[in-house]
C-alpha cells in the first residue's frame, strides 16, 4: 500500500521551513545573498492553500509561499516548489505559471517562483 500524497510530501514541506536559509544557500546562492536574514521569513502557507485549493490542478504540500524582506527593505515574496518524482510531469510550467499568476491576482504580490525538481 503507498502513503497518500500528504503523508509523503508533508516530511519536505517540514524540512524546506526548518531549513529554509540553508535550503535557499545551497540551491539559489545568489538569491540567498539579496536576502536579509536577520528578519524571519513568514511562511504563508494559509494564503498558498487559498490559491491552491480552488484551481483544477490540486493542492501541492511540498509548496511553499514566503514574505521576506531583501537587503535592500523590500518585501518580497517566494514561491518555493520542490518536486520529488521519478519521472517528468508534463503540465508542471503550467501549475507553476498558475500558482504565480493567482497569488499575483488575489494578493496584488508578485512572486518570484523557484522550482527544485
Amino acid at each position: 500500500m503507498t502513503n497518500p500524497p500528504t503523508e509523503y510530501d508533508s516530511p519536505w514541506k517540514d524540512i524546506l521551513q526548518t531549513y529554509f536559509e540553508e535550503f535557499m544557500q545551497f540551491f539559489f546562492p545568489n538569491v540567498h545573498q539579496q536576502i536579509d536574514w536577520t528578519k524571519k521569513p513568514e511562511f504563508l502557507d494559509k494564503e498558498l492553500q487559498e490559491v491552491v485549493l480552488d484551481t483544477e490542478i490540486g493542492r501541492r504540500f511540498a509548496d511553499k509561499l514566503v514574505k521576506l524582506y531583501r537587503t535592500n527593505g523590500e518585501e518580497n515574496w517566494i514561491l518555493v516548489h520542490i518536486e520529488v518524482q521519478s519521472q517528468e510531469e508534463s503540465n508542471f510550467s503550467q501549475r507553476m505559471y498558475t500558482y504565480n499568476y493567482r497569488i499575483f491576482d488575489r494578493y496584488n504580490k508578485s512572486v518570484a517562483s523557484l522550482a527544485v525538481l
